[in-house]
């Protein structure tokens, strides 16, 4: 199994925080839940099958027919006497060894397998109502914090997933953990997860020059 634990750099975004936390009114920790939950978002919006530009129904549509597209490219129809599966759990065993390093998308095999098209379209249904599951573990570190937005399509789900603050003295710290067993060996994910970062980092650089502009005027009445 691939790791498990993925770590992103948070530099910028920590020293962009202690910018904003000098000019916001709020205390530290509620602006740094407000951060948290700008990230949370972010990783729901550019998680699998969701991917920035295509969000929502459209990437949960997105998503079912990948999966169809899939199925198909491994396994052909045929009648039950000729099949070469006969059960589910046998199709998604195959299914799993046809993916390699990650890669969300499986290539048409060279030699399909043979299942009944009954079972391949009942297969099909059963995978497309897992879409979103990976992105539910963002969306139930949120549920921590709440005041935050899920699609339906995710929220039915509920992958594990936690966010924890920890306050010391000088200084507030958030982890937000998506904990479903097999998320960090989705490929590209750590890609994902420091454009997230980075996403919010950006918001809270716009607020900060906002801050600055502001001041600026009222020092030149």
């Amino acid at each position: 199994m691939a790791k498990t634990t993925i770590e992103t750099d948070i530099r910028e975004f920590q020293a962009m925080a202690e910018k904003l936390g000098s000019f916001s009114k709020r205390d530290g920790r509620t602006l740094m839940e407000e951060q948290a939950r700008g990230v949370i978002n972010n990783l729901m919006l550019i998680t699998p099958p969701s991917n920035g530009k295509t969000r929502g129904v459209a990437a949960k549509k997105r998503g079912e027919a990948a999966i169809a597209s899939d199925v198909r490219n491994v396994f052909i129809g045929s009648t039950p006497k000729k099949a070469e599966v006969s059960s589910m759990a046998e199709m998604a065993n195959i299914m799993h060894t046809k993916r390699r390093g990650g890669n969300i998308r499986i290539k048409r095999a060279v030699k399909q397998t043979r299942a009944s098209r009954s079972m391949i379209t009942n297969f099909i249904k059963v995978k497309q109502k897992g879409v979103g599951y990976l992105a539910s573990g963002w969306a139930s570190a949120a549920r921590k914090l709440g005041k935050i937005r899920v699609p339906n399509w995710i929220g039915r789900h509920d992958a594990p997933g936690d966010t924890d603050f920890k306050v010391v003295t000088t200084s507030i710290t958030a982890t937000i953990s998506n904990l479903v067993s097999w998320g960090s060996e989705v490929h590209g994910i750590e890609r994902r997860m420091a454009y997230a970062v980075r996403m919010q980092t950006s918001k809270m650089r716009r607020r900060v020059d906002h801050f600055v502009q502001k001041a600026i005027k009222v020092t030149n009445r």
